[in-house]
């Protein structure tokens, strides 16, 4: 087995790692071949949105393999994102996303950038919006999915390799569990401590870009499989089923901040009565059609955006106060940035090395931005 490709912990569609691990295990001479004639485009834009491609396995640095297969990786994404951020001509910024997933390190810092940025982020999938690649879109301002995508695949999954029979090695005996054999009771018990931590961390994070309770994530957000389009809308995976040609790239603003509709409901409710009133009346004229509860729910889920919305805001407490927050993050990344590290960078390499500040300061961020 390659020095490159070690025992790691994967958040990724079950029946895409193997050929993951395959194509990785690759001579150089056979992935040339493999390669596209014409590499995966980068950063685009779509009037005044810059469309970051996230297409196929996700890994967590730039390699050959990303090179030659144009598949995405951590460390682009998030210079693309800062590019975006800073282009004062882009004002909203759209992940075009069709990928299993990829490595299960990393995918927490760029949605915590991705949740911190300055401009309004949409996730939009018209195929795969996996594992990995669902950690990074929930952080988004919206999720939009085509009829037909496939999202979630919530979980952790780590790959081991039997180490050759004639590769002898000695352990300090200082460090017991250092090479233990996942094969054995222990070895197993390490291993399945390890997914599920970096599961919790998984789930937390889906939990809290997605405003639900984590209980939520464990029990309707496919317990570890995923959902289709208008079924992912419905559970509070995403928020609204749109087409490939539709609308998407047209949102600025983020979750539970859509403008109020100055329009009356099909049963004539005025757009000046509570949220909650204008959405159970939705929801009944959909009923007095012969749908099921269930059914009007959810298309009201689908074609009323704006109700969704509307009802988070109601919910929304009093504005906190972030300044602490703010000054205490910016002079860590003043810190940071001293060190000789670039403006594009230095973010990511706060995320790396303090997360619980980069998770505040996110989530204050947010709180800005719902309370206006």
């Amino acid at each position: 087995m390659p020095a490159s490709i070690p025992a790691t912990a994967w958040a990724i569609l079950p029946d895409q790692l193997e050929g993951v691990l395959a194509l990785l295990e690759r001579p150089e001479a056979e992935l040339r071949a493999l390669a596209p004639s014409s590499p995966m485009a980068g950063t685009s834009r779509e009037g005044e949105a810059a469309l970051i491609p996230i297409i196929g396995p996700i890994l967590r640095r730039p390699s050959l393999v990303s090179r030659l297969l144009g598949w995405p990786d951590l460390d682009t994404l998030a210079r693309q994102l800062a590019a975006a951020n800073a282009d004062s001509s882009v004002s909203r910024i759209l992940l075009e996303i069709d990928s299993p997933g990829g490595v299960a390190q990393g995918p927490e810092a760029l949605a915590t950038l991705i949740h911190a940025s300055a401009k309004p982020v949409t996730a939009y999938t018209d195929g795969l919006c996996c594992s990995a690649a669902y950690w990074i879109a929930s952080a988004a301002s919206e999720i939009q999915v085509s009829p037909t995508a496939m999202v979630g695949s919530v979980g952790i999954v780590s790959t081991h390799r039997r180490r050759a029979p004639d590769l002898i090695e000695i352990v300090s005996s200082q460090s017991p569990n250092k090479r233990l054999d996942p094969a054995s009771d222990p070895g197993r018990a390490e291993a399945q401590r390890l997914v599920d931590e970096l599961a919790a961390i998984f789930v937390g994070d889906v939990a809290s870009y997605r405003q639900v309770e984590r209980r939520h994530v464990l029990e309707r957000f496919g317990r570890g499989s995923v959902r289709i389009g208008a079924d992912a809308v419905a559970a509070g995976m995403a928020d609204r089923v749109v087409s490939r040609h539709g609308n998407h790239s047209s949102s600025s603003t983020t979750r539970g901040q859509h403008a109020m509709s100055s329009t009356t409901t099909p049963t004539g409710t005025p757009a000046t009565t509570s949220a909650a009133a204008r959405h159970a009346a939705q929801v009944a004229a959909y009923e007095s059609q012969g749908m099921s509860r269930a059914m009007a729910v959810l298309k009201t889920a689908s074609n009323h955006p704006e109700l969704i919305a509307a009802l988070k805001q109601e919910r929304q407490p009093s504005r906190p106060d972030t300044t602490a927050t703010k000054a205490e993050y910016q002079n860590a990344l003043d810190g940071i940035l001293a060190r000789g590290v670039s403006p594009s960078l230095a973010p990511l390499e706060l995320a790396r090395t303090n997360p619980e500040l980069a998770r505040r300061r996110a989530e204050a961020f947010r709180q800005e931005v719902a309370h206006g």
